[in-house]
């Protein structure tokens, strides 16, 4: 959803199929727009998620700034596909993201295909401002759908202080991207 409303949606481009009766089976919608794959070595950004759960949403900054906003505990961010390619020289690769940050120290767990089931490929910690964040990843190769869920560092807050950033956005996401 962008800027928290329907009545505000971007415009999508996903590939159909039309079956010989004329019927259109239901279509996935991916990031990819008029791509085959996305290339997870180049920067993108946030905006493109396909999957937005929980309770954030796209909002427009500026005129060049779209953002992922209302970023809470356990929020899923998602992205299909990104096409890692074959090379297998490496065990781990890196995973930068640019933020805006709101005063709270959090982590965000990196999946690959299955968010709700999977083991985390990595972590990236996210600081209290604005910056670019970055973590370890485990290597991908192939094509995989991409999902961020952060969670708030209440164990490193004081008691005291913890339930202040209960239900309070962690950051708002501007950009991401991997590197080898």
């Amino acid at each position: 959803m962008t800027n928290n409303t329907i009545m505000s949606r971007r415009a999508c481009v996903e590939k159909i199929e039309i079956l010989p009766d004329g019927t259109i089976p239901t279509v996935e919608m991916t990031s990819l727009g008029f791509e085959d794959s996305l290339d997870p070595f180049k920067p993108y950004p946030a905006d493109i998620a396909c999957v937005l759960k929980g309770g954030c949403f796209i909002t427009e900054k500026d005129i060049f700034t779209r953002s992922i906003v209302n970023i809470t505990e356990g929020n899923v961010i998602g992205y299909k596909y990104f096409d890692f390619g074959e090379d297998f020289s490496s065990k781990t690769m890196k995973i930068a993201l640019k933020v805006r940050g709101m005063g709270t120290i959090s982590k965000v767990a990196v999946y690959a295909d299955d968010y709700e089931n999977g083991e985390p490929i990595g972590y990236v910690d996210i600081g209290t401002g604005d910056g670019v964040y970055t973590g370890v990843v485990k290597s991908l190769t192939g094509r995989h759908s991409i999902y961020f869920v952060p969670t708030a560092f209440s164990d490193e807050l004081a008691d005291w202080i913890a339930d202040y950033f209960k239900n309070k956005p962690l950051f708002e996401l501007e950009e991401f991207v991997f590197m080898k």
